[in-house]
This record gives structure tokens, C-alpha cells and sequence, in this order.
């Protein structure tokens, strides 16, 4: 089972809840490339922060920023706290960053020009709760039978019919919003079966031809 995977102690490093959540059980990504591991990390980190902003899970971190002469490290600003959800609202995981690191939503999206900014990187050490995770998850593990191979074929002819080169990266997205602990690569193959593209759909024509 699941839960035998999980640490012990009261607080889990978010990295092996991320885990988890992305690679089920055996918190490994077999197969997967290093791009493809680490956006399906992101969309794991992403799915337990929106569970922590509806109060479903409990998040706790030090308060921090990234030094500005060697933006690799950080320097602590504060004592460990519970992180609220009016702050998770603007957090993301921070890309190519320590495993957990949360930062703002903004500097993820322009980390090309300003993502070494100090203020790119808000906590440091994140934790999950293990009583509020275990509800959680149990939740999802409950409901995830609902969400049948049949329903992610459904998923997959719908969002198809509105978008014919939809990624399988989107898929993957769509169905791990309703049932996180769906596994990735049953979801990829079933997308594969029904002709879904790569990571970014079909390339599109060069306009000069």
C-alpha cells in the first residue's frame, strides 16, 4: 500500500510526497526522460499545493530568499511557520531549484530573464503534514476508482474533439487534476493508443511555406 511508502514522523519532506504523487508507490520514474521527469514533478507539487490552498493538506516552511551573489543558496529570513493559503495562492515549486523550495508564480514564468532573483525562491524546507497528507490521499485513493480507464478515454475523445492537436502532457495534466494518483504512464499509453502527439502535439507548418 501507499502509506507504507510514506516516512515516518509527524512532517514528510514534500519532495517524497512530489514522489509519491507522481510515480505512485515506488516513488521512481522509470522510463521517463529528465524533462519529462521533472514537469511531472511540477504538476505533483502543483496538485499538493492546491489541495494545501483548499485546506485539505498542511503545509509548513522557512521563510527565505536566494543570496544575490550566489543565487544557488539561500539565506533564511524567518523561524519554520505554517505557510496559509492566501499565500500558496501565488506559489509554485521553484524550476531547477532545491526540491523544496517554494517561489512566486511570476518569477517561474519569466525564469529565463529573472528566475535567479532574490525573491524568486519565498520558503525553504517544506514539509507536509502526515495527518492532513494521509486524509488527503486516502480521499483521492477512494475516488480514484470512479475515475476508470474508460472515463480517461472519455477525457481524451472530449478534449481531442475541441483541440485535435492537444499534447499528451496536457492529458496527463487533466486527468491527474481529477484523480492525482491516476499512474502517468497508464495515462501516456492510453493517449498513445488514441493518437495523441508528443509533449507538444503535432509541429505546426512553417508559415514562409
Amino acid at each position: 500500500m501507499w502509506i507504507r511508502s510514506l516516512p515516518a514522523g509527524d512532517y514528510l519532506p514534500i519532495a517524497d510526497v512530489v514522489d509519491l504523487v507522481a510515480f505512485g508507490p515506488a516513488k521512481m520514474a522509470i522510463g521517463l526522460s529528465d524533462i519529462d521527469e521533472h514537469a511531472t514533478q511540477l504538476c505533483a507539487g502543483i496538485a499538493i499545493i492546491n489541495a494545501a490552498i483548499e485546506s485539505r493538506i498542511k503545509l509548513v516552511g522557512t521563510p527565505c530568499e536566494r543570496l544575490q551573489t550566489h543565487p544557488h543558496l539561500l539565506r533564511q529570513t524567518g523561524h519554520r511557520i505554517a505557510i496559509g493559503s492566501e499565500t500558496l495562492h501565488d506559489l509554485i515549486p521553484v524550476p531547477f531549484g532545491g526540491r523544496d523550495w517554494l517561489g512566486p508564480r511570476r518569477y517561474a514564468d519569466e525564469y529565463a530573464e529573472f528566475g535567479h532573483a532574490p525573491h524568486s525562491v519565498s520558503f525553504c524546507g517544506v514539509m507536509v503534514e502526515r495527518t492532513s497528507l494521509l486524509k488527503w490521499l486516502t480521499t483521492a485513493s477512494i475516488k480514484a476508482p470512479g475515475l476508470r480507464e474508460a472515463d480517461v478515454t472519455e477525457l481524451i475523445l472530449s478534449e481531442k474533439g475541441k483541440n485535435p492537436s492537444v499534447s499528451i502532457d496536457k492529458i496527463v495534466k487533466l486527468v491527474q487534476a481529477k484523480d492525482p494518483l491516476f499512474p502517468r504512464e497508464r495515462i501516456r499509453q492510453i493517449a498513445h493508443k488514441m493518437r495523441v502527439e508528443g509533449k507538444r502535439g503535432r509541429p505546426r507548418k512553417n508559415s514562409a511555406e
